[in-house]
């Protein structure tokens, strides 16, 4: 039989492995926080080389005004994706939902590969 001073225990027990939870939640956070400005910072330190690569390249110019132009015109439609995507996580399961941007991937690739 449990006595009052035992289910305090089993109380802060549970306290403890919450909080413990938790902490180790917030931590992940921390480390992804953290690899997004390392990334960040790698793509925005490659952007003078691939300026440069286009001025030795004969293919001219890797960044033009047109094609900075369409990505800022589409910034709008990455941000929207990212939204959804994170919903659609939370509605349905991690397998469907990684299934489905594979096919998805997969599509882009084959329509990218045949030219249409």
């Amino acid at each position: 039989m449990r006595t009052p001073e035992s289910n305090t225990q089993f109380g802060s027990q549970a306290t403890k492995n919450s909080s413990d939870a938790i902490s180790g939640w917030r931590a992940r956070k921390r480390v992804a926080a953290g690899l997004e400005v390392v990334l960040g910072a790698i793509i925005i330190a490659l952007v003078p080389i691939y300026l440069a690569i286009g001025r030795w390249a004969a293919g001219g110019a890797f960044f033009t005004t047109e094609s900075l132009r369409y990505n800022l015109a589409l910034a709008p439609a990455v941000v929207f994706g990212a939204l959804v995507g994170r919903r659609l996580l939370a509605v349905i399961p991690q397998r469907v939902f990684t299934n489905l941007v594979l096919i998805l991937a997969g599509l882009a690739a084959i329509k990218l590969g045949a030219g249409f």
